[in-house]
């Protein structure tokens, strides 16, 4: 996979491993974009980038059951989703005997 990385204004061409390298240099991590039309190189690139969401081919709108957010400076925790919803809980265990 070639992967082309915007670089001051100009697009770079730049192996997948490079790639994969310059996008975790971030102190940001709310979202990252593949596109490939191998999807085996999608999937073995998927687990190396360290953001939240990764968009493979294209980009839309979150889908509100799912978890929303990102890592270091693009947040802590998810919002949507039942990663959202556990943000507000706390779990409790409790042993009746009767």
């Amino acid at each position: 996979m070639v992967a082309e990385v915007a670089a001051g204004g100009a697009a770079d061409t730049v192996a997948t491993e490079e790639a994969v390298q310059l996008a975790n240099a971030t102190k940001y991590g709310l979202n990252a974009f593949v596109f490939s039309q191998n999807l085996s190189t999608v999937h073995s690139v998927i687990p190396q980038l360290r953001v939240g969401t990764v968009w493979v081919n294209g980009w839309g709108v979150p889908d509100p059951v799912l978890p929303w957010g990102g890592r270091d400076a693009s947040g802590i925790g998810r919002e949507l989703g039942r990663s959202g919803l556990e943000a507000f809980t706390e779990e409790k265990t409790v042993h009746l005997g009767y």
